[in-house]
């Protein structure tokens, strides 16, 4: 009650109602289905991890998405909500449904671990990490999808009056 509340004060929805709508719509972790919560950077962490989140510009993102469906094909699908966009849309979406998505992030993301905003959030279970790998290693040898993104003109530009 106090979290609701707090919404209503700080502007982020209207009343109780709209905080208890926006409560229940997020993802979250059972109590006692996990010990914890462990977050490091990939390069120096002592556990295999369930997801990994990196965030990244939408160049990056697209290129991303791109190399889920490498294997399978199919339309990549995510949904993110401003409220607790790493934490809910992050972490526990990702955990529950076992696939891949791309995160708004949200306030604290802003605030505490200091995204910018030209920054999303694309997370991926561990499960998927070989499949996104390959993926990103066949289109770069293709040469199709690189980083950055090279920009092709394919007509010629005039000037109103030339």
């Amino acid at each position: 009650e106090v979290l609701l509340n707090g919404w209503v004060q700080a502007g982020l929805v209207e009343n109780a109602k709209a905080a208890q709508e926006t409560f229940d719509s997020i993802y979250k972790l059972r109590d006692g289905d996990h010990e914890g919560l462990l977050m490091s950077p990939l390069d120096q962490t002592t556990i295999e991890p369930d997801i990994i989140m990196i965030y990244c510009n939408p160049a990056q993102t697209m290129l991303l998405l791109h190399a889920t469906i490498y294997k399978s094909g199919g339309r990549p699908s995510f949904s993110s909500q401003t409220a607790f966009g790493s934490c809910s849309d992050g972490i526990a979406q990702t955990i529950l449904t076992g696939k891949a998505n791309v995160v708004l992030p949200g306030i604290g993301d802003r605030l505490i671990s200091m995204a910018k905003e030209d920054e999303l959030i694309f997370t991926l279970p561990v499960s998927m990490l070989d499949i996104v790998l390959e993926g990103l290693e066949a289109a770069s040898e293709k040469g199709m999808m690189r980083y950055p993104l090279p920009i092709h003109l394919a007509y010629q530009f005039k000037l109103p009056w030339e």
